[in-house]
């Protein structure tokens, strides 16, 4: 029988392989942006996203259903199994990425453009669907074997070599192929780690088997569409701005949106260190997601809007030309407060088996924002997808509250509204009187605390994320404080 003790530390190194793969890709965006402007940055983000699109469609879910066909055949000590499914889960991989790769490239040697796609961007483009979704399939395949230690290594390494070879391109003046270069060294850096594992316990015999890909594509349909479905969501609205207006101005919402991106990042942390033990439970599971849920908010709620409110300070980081994307910034920043209901309400429906509820979920924020794109796009440009993105959250957030009542969540309404008050309280007098963005930063940083001090978030709450985080000093450390 497996230990608790054990799920929980494989799991920590997915975890801290996914920090570095974002604290590695906000580094990376803040540097070519200083360095190159906003023009190399939206180009890099246009050839990075068509890609993503193109491996994300053909994955069809194989690369989640091959964790659970290894774990069985890990179960059965069944070692030719296990090779059968790695082996055919590769061939199939190998086939259509590297179809569409061709085809892709076949487009840029006749010299035809897509879009505002040039021939050699198209060429990038074809590379990285192979190698990225070479780099997919491994890495999942890591996790199914539990190799999760080596696979935060590879992360840390490959995101390390992305930024100082990449940074170092651009800055010499290879503008957006340098930049597109350095995400290309960081795939191909985790494909020829991961594959020389997997190479070393699957050996080199070629084993594609028909009916365990039919298995592996039967398994992972559930789980694929709405994770195709919100990730077209996302992708489509840098590719909706690279294709109705500039470079530049797709820089500037890719600048904004990653910003944003980043609360998610925050809400995800709390969420993802409750979350996962649900479908374990056999009861309680409501009252923890809420709890998850309001922690979530309440972590992300004083960030996102102090920067709606302050986004020039923010976006000046990168550059004195990024201060056209303030008003995207505000109305993205705006967005990832629905996320927290959003999310924890998924992680429910997931728990119980519920994949209707999980694909209407993802429908009810990714149509918005498919359907609004080509609308408010072109004529308000990154403002417009902004818009188009708002409106796909607060849709999706209010879809979410619907299907909780479905599921038995009572979300904690009343903490949620205080959660916002107190920090939009601090800050929006502030901004009305003219206060500088330093004192208001600091200012608002304040509500962390009272948050505590006036109960809208208990403190048992904060210590056991604190302590599941980083131990039980830190969660003891902050007990001592708060008194």
């Amino acid at each position: 029988m497996g230990k608790l003790s054990d799920v929980v530390r494989t799991g920590s190194y997915v975890y801290m392989a996914s920090i570095a793969n974002n604290l590695g890709g906000y580094t990376y965006w803040l540097i070519v942006s200083i360095l190159a402007g906003p023009s190399p940055l939206g180009i890099t983000s246009a050839i990075i996203g068509l890609a993503s699109l193109v491996v994300a469609a053909l994955n069809l879910g194989v690369n989640v259903a091959l964790q659970r066909f290894i774990g069985v055949c890990e179960g059965r000590g069944d070692v030719e199994c296990r090779r059968r499914y790695f082996w055919s889960s590769t061939a199939y991989g190998l086939t259509v990425y590297s179809s569409a790769a061709f085809i892709v490239l076949a487009l840029a040697l006749l010299g035809r453009g897509l879009s505002n796609f040039t021939p050699l961007m198209l060429e990038f483009v074809s590379v990285l669907i192979l190698v990225m979704g070479l780099s997919q399939i491994l890495w999942f395949y890591m996790i199914a074997r539990l190799r999760t230690k080596l696979l935060f290594e590879a992360a840390t390494v490959s995101n390390i070599l992305k930024i100082v070879v990449g940074s170092l391109a651009v800055y010499l003046g290879f503008d957006w192929v340098g930049a597109v270069t350095g995400y290309l060294l960081m795939s191909v850096t985790l494909v020829a780690v991961n594959a020389t594992v997997a190479l070393r316990e699957e050996g080199l015999r070629l084993i594609v088997d028909f009916d365990a890909i039919r298995e592996l594509l039967r398994a992972g349909a559930s789980a694929w569409l709405p994770n195709f479905i919100i990730l077209m969501g996302q992708w489509l609205g840098v590719l909706a701005v690279f294709g109705y207006k500039t470079s530049t101005e797709t820089g500037h919402y890719y600048a904004a949106y990653s910003i944003a991106m980043f609360l998610i990042a925050v809400a995800t942390l709390v969420l993802g260190v409750l979350l996962p033990i649900l479908s374990a439970m056999e009861s309680g599971r409501e009252e923890l997601t809420a709890r998850s849920a309001r922690l979530a908010l309440l972590a992300v709620a004083p960030l996102a809007l102090y920067i709606a409110y302050y986004p020039l300070p923010v976006l000046r980081l990168l550059g004195p030309s990024y201060a056209a994307a303030a008003p995207a910034l505000t109305i993205l920043t705006l967005s990832s407060l629905p996320y927290t209901t959003i999310a924890a309400t998924n992680n429910l429906a997931y728990s119980y088996g519920k994949y209707r509820l999980v694909l209407v979920l993802g429908l009810s924020q990714a149509l918005p924002r498919i359907l609004l794109y080509p609308v408010l796009t072109p004529r308000y440009g990154a403002l417009g997808t902004a818009l188009a993105v708002y409106t796909g959250a607060v849709i999706g957030g209010a879809t979410s509250l619907y299907f909780s009542r479905l599921l038995g969540l009572e979300h904690p309404y009343r903490d949620y509204l205080a959660g916002i008050l107190l920090p939009l309280g601090i800050v929006l007098p502030l901004r009305l009187l003219g206060a500088s963005w330093l004192l208001a930063g600091v200012l608002v940083l304040a509500a962390y605390p009272m948050y505590v001090r006036l109960g809208i978030v208990p403190r048992d709450d904060v210590e056991e994320v604190l302590e599941a985080i980083s131990g039980r000093r830190l969660g003891s450390l902050v007990r001592r404080i708060l008194g």
